[in-house]
């Protein structure tokens, strides 16, 4: 059985950027991202313990572009490089980065997709990170120009390099496959503020026989930029 404080974290993040803004409301711009992550508790692994502690670096180049007037693209293109304390070689060093594409076919109403890279945290404690890769599709209705609901269909890879455990046993990491539905809704009461809560449905497929499993999910989030 493992504590229930066994995944504890203290995981601190900063980003910085420049943007440049055309009169057409289009931008270009760049960002650096560093993210420093404590584990109070050591994981336990076969033959003893490990030490998840990590530092993040993050450069990436990002754009916002009206490819007419009824569509929009948001593109962030970069390089990671994660580093751990101990169990060096679930190191991640690579490029990283998201595409969204917005059509907006009626005066209210959009169709989004989405294609991504990215480094995320884990939703359990096999690993310190999983490399997501994916897609997602779906509509979305805009009442007004500060809110939105949206649907899309999802389909995730998940490759749990963060896991000490394959490295020190030789065996495959564990990667998952997950299938399924998200139902969105964002709120921006001014420019620089974005609220949002959703509900994520589906099902997991693994190589490791015990992780699969029906998949419900409820999440927040709020974000501000300065």
């Amino acid at each position: 059985e493992v504590p229930r404080e066994a995944p504890d974290a203290r995981i601190c993040s900063a980003t910085g950027g420049l943007d440049y803004v055309t009169p057409q409301d289009n931008s270009i711009g760049g960002q650096i991202k560093y993210s420093e992550g404590e584990y109070p508790n050591r994981e336990v692994v076969p033959g003893g313990t490990v030490d998840n502690q990590f530092e993040e670096y993050e450069a990436s180049v990002v754009l916002r572009y009206g490819v007419t007037g009824k569509s929009t693209l948001y593109a962030r293109a970069g390089y990671t490089n994660r580093w751990h304390e101990q169990v060096t070689e679930r190191n991640f060093d690579g490029f990283t980065g998201r595409l969204d594409y917005d059509w907006y076919f009626g005066p209210k109403t959009l169709l989004g997709f989405s294609t991504w890279r990215e480094i995320r945290s884990p939703e359990d404690l096999s690993a310190s990170y999983v490399l997501s890769t994916g897609w997602a599709a779906g509509p979305g209705w805009a009442p007004t120009s500060k809110l939105l609901v949206q649907a899309r269909y999802i389909r995730e890879d998940l490759d749990y390099r963060g896991d000490p455990g394959f490295v020190l046993t030789a065996t495959p990491p564990r990667e998952d496959t997950f299938r399924g539905l998200q139902l969105y809704g964002g709120y921006a009461p001014r420019r620089n503020i974005r609220l949002s809560i959703g509900l994520k449905v589906g099902d997991r497929e693994s190589n490791v026989v015990t992780r699969e499993y029906d998949y419900h999910a409820i999440s927040a989030n709020a974000k501000v930029q300065f």
